[in-house]
């Protein structure tokens, strides 16, 4: 008598781990639509040349030496762990960065406009 009711309760439960395993790819492909969209914005602006840029680097303050060794200043009293807002006056200021190791420049612009924030 107890064996048939662990039986089918048993399978009540698979049924439905397999229907949360069909749903799965149905919520990844819509957390990958939502997080694409900021990310295409951010990857097709124009290349920012003058202007606050944020510059993406390694670890600690490697990204201070960089925008320091290319010419510029950083921007802002806090910075995040891989990246900080920087400026200079020199107009291939991002491609200095880029030869001297900033693994991305990134118009300041466009990530303001992001976050909704008026420059």
């Amino acid at each position: 008598m107890f064996g048939n009711e662990g039986l089918r309760q048993d399978g009540m439960f698979w049924n439905a781990l397999s229907g949360a395993l069909r749903a799965l790819p149905l919520l990844f492909l819509t957390l990958g639509a939502v997080l694409a969209g900021p990310a295409v914005v951010i990857a097709s602006a124009d290349p920012a040349r003058d202007g606050v840029l944020l510059v993406v680097s390694r670890w600690g303050d490697e990204a201070e030496r960089v925008i320091t060794a290319a010419g510029g200043q950083t921007v802002g009293p806090v910075r995040a762990r891989f990246g900080v807002f920087a400026t200079s006056q020199d107009p291939d200021f991002s491609d200095r960065l880029r030869d001297r190791g900033a693994w991305a420049v990134i118009n300041g612009d466009v990530l303001a406009a992001l976050c909704r924030i008026e420059t």
